[in-house]
């Protein structure tokens, strides 16, 4: 329905699942659009087609890789935590650079770490010594991944978000969120790579608020937004 030319709201209305509903309830709510949206009438307007297909994408690729999985080395609940988190600050980092595509900050904040995922589901012993290597050795996860992986979850993330089909642009900012020292390829999106490493740089340093949904750490996040813009115009001016 929303890649056909001749549907309309009510029909995607009519079609979407009580968890599909609740995820742009959230969104809409964010405070990229800075609106009070009760109802999922409502919702599916304030975020248009674009952004409603960003949100799926997201969820059905987490969902993928999680309905099946057995996670006993890895705290999913905290994982999801973490990406709705990425998702608030990447879009409040988007509105104050003008950042125009902001499904784009959707997806890749929520996506980042997907590789975290991957591992944990499709190579549970290889995810046990990557945890007590980066315990007993206290180095980064990625450092730890790639001694015992051969890549770290950034690269392995990429690889298969391109099997999924998910824009080149998504695929390189996932890829180079974490690196230190990496040439960007020529036709990079270098401000989605930009906010995207500095998403992941501020939730890393900062605990994660328990018992807040979304849309209430996005409240609380405006006057950063509305000091953000002043200081980055007078930047620009």
């Amino acid at each position: 329905l929303l890649d056909a030319p001749d549907s309309n709201f009510d029909q995607i209305i009519k079609k979407l699942s009580p968890d599909v509903a609740s995820e742009f309830l959230k969104m809409a709510n964010s405070a990229y659009y800075s609106r009070d949206v009760q109802t999922v009438d409502f919702a599916v307007r304030v975020l248009g087609y674009s952004k409603m297909k960003q949100i799926l994408t997201a969820s059905l690729v987490m969902d993928h890789f999680s309905k099946s999985a057995q996670f006993k080395n890895f705290d999913f609940k905290s994982f999801q935590k973490q990406a709705h988190c990425c998702a608030v600050i990447a879009e409040i980092l988007g509105q104050i650079m003008k950042y125009p595509d902001e499904g784009d900050l959707f997806t890749v904040a929520m996506l980042q770490n997907i590789g975290k995922l991957i591992v944990a589901t499709h190579f549970p012993d290889e995810h046990k010594k990557i945890k007590a290597l980066r315990t007993s050795e206290k180095i980064p996860t990625r450092e730890a991944e790639q001694r015992i992986l051969g890549r770290n979850h950034a690269e392995i993330g990429a690889l298969v978000l391109n099997k999924f089909k998910i824009s080149k642009k998504i695929c390189d900012a996932v890829r180079l969120h974490e690196a230190k020292k990496e040439v960007l390829p020529e036709d990079a999106d270098f401000r989605l790579i930009f906010i995207l490493k500095a998403t992941s740089r501020i939730v890393d340093h900062f605990a994660l608020p328990n018992k807040m949904e979304p849309p209430e750490r996005a409240q609380r996040l405006k006057p950063a937004i509305r000091e953000g813009l002043m200081q980055n115009q007078k930047m620009l001016t």
